[in-house]
């Protein structure tokens, strides 16, 4: 057998990689051992150390390179520039990472304020929907129910409950798609799945209180201001559409069935646009409906969200294949592992990712008179195929 070191020296930047991503992957299993999990642990950080060791290397080699572009230094010039410009792609714009970065506090601390206390009886599933919740993701639907608030000219602060409500809609699909009778997903966002920390009934239960408590947050709505009466029955009965068999249930049904099958496209589609791309598109609408948007300006943000949110689930597939363990937070290939429907396997990564940019584009092209929110919803539709690249 060969001494750590002699792998280590031989490897390449790829193989390294590679192995740790091997490494992530089964400590995230959780089916080892405290031996081999202390051991699985202990490799994965020399190999981290190692990949930075010959990321110097070859920064320092690019930089004292003048030799012609076929010698290896050359070679790892072009790496580094690679992997520098798609840092770059990925890069959100300053000003739309201020904001959401605000508006994503802003709404964490109101969804502390909102769910119960993890001391409150009964605090298995009070502390499982805590857990569930708080500390993790971008709130991107927030985010876009928020702008299209102010692009339609709403203000005020009501905004955020409609931003708590879609949160706590969306971590309610995450704990349910999690379950093993469902994708069978033993992590989520970095740690343990909630039906892995809590257990299958308590996790099952905590999904739905979190519907529940959306629906009693959107409700408050109307009975804090009366002025808010008419906006939020209205809001509550586009939700609980999206949230059914019409939107995020019968998109998960179809998605379930059509594992291991060949589907054609219009199936395909139909899965993403309501398993997830439905509640992206309410969350825009639900932000227009409640700033009194005008009907041409509803019907722009709804043909923008429906894109949005389709282009949204093209980008999950080809990220499930292309993106590492740690920047999912979970396994990577594990639609591919399940066979389940997606554009990568129907189309191939180049043409899902073709599909992606043309959506956005799309999408983009409905934002015209929108002030200086174009700008913001724009660039957060490019940020939604970057995750792709």
């Amino acid at each position: 057998m060969k001494s750590k070191g002699e792998k280590s020296g031989q490897r390449t930047f790829e193989e390294a990689l590679e192995r740790l991503e091997t490494v992530v992957d089964a400590l995230e299993r959780g089916n080892l051992t405290l031996e081999e999990s202390l051991a699985h642990f202990e490799e994965g950080t020399g190999l981290i150390k190692e990949c930075a060791a010959k990321l110097d290397a070859a920064e320092a080699s690019c930089r004292n390179s003048s030799r012609p572009a076929r010698d290896s230094s050359s070679s790892n010039c072009r790496l580094l520039k690679m992997k520098k410009q798609t840092k770059s792609e990925k890069a959100v714009p300053a000003f739309l990472e201020v904001l959401m970065k605000r508006e994503a506090e802003r709404v964490e601390a109101l969804l502390n304020e909102v769910l119960p206390e993890g001391r409150k009886r009964p605090s298995s599933v009070h502390r499982a929907m805590r857990y569930a919740v708080l500390g993790g993701g971008k709130r991107i639907r927030p985010v876009l129910a928020i702008l299209a608030f102010r692009a339609c000219g709403g203000r005020g602060k009501a905004i955020y409950k409609v931003g708590a409500a879609l949160e706590l809609i969306h971590n309610f699909t995450l704990i349910h798609d999690d379950l093993p009778c469902m994708d069978d997903d033993r992590m989520r966002r970095g740690k343990p799945s909630v039906h892995v920390a809590f257990g299958e009934a308590t996790a099952l239960l905590a999904g739905d209180a979190l519907l529940s408590l959306a629906f009693e947050v959107l409700a408050s709505l109307g009975t804090s201001d009366s002025s808010h009466g008419l906006k939020a029955s209205r809001m509550i009965n586009e939700i609980a559409h999206v949230a059914g068999t019409m939107g995020i249930v019968g998109g998960q049904v179809l998605d379930m069935e059509s594992e291991g099958k060949s589907v054609p496209l219009s199936t395909l589609t139909y899965i993403h646009t309501h398993k997830t791309g439905a509640l992206i598109a309410c969350s825009v609408r639900l932000g227009a409906l409640l700033a009194g948007a005008r009907r041409e300006q509803l019907e722009a943000l709804s043909r923008y969200g429906d894109r949005l949110g389709f282009a949204f689930q093209v980008v999950d597939d080809i990220r499930d294949l292309r993106a590492s363990a740690a920047e999912l937070g979970r396994s990577r290939a594990r639609d591919r592992a399940r066979k389940k429907a997606t554009f990568p396997l129907l189309m191939g990564l180049e043409k899902s990712l073709e599909k992606a940019q043309s959506l956005v584009e799309e999408a983009k092209s409905e934002l015209v008179g929108f002030g200086k929110y174009e700008k913001y919803l724009g660039a957060l539709a490019d940020y939604v195929v970057q995750r792709a690249t």
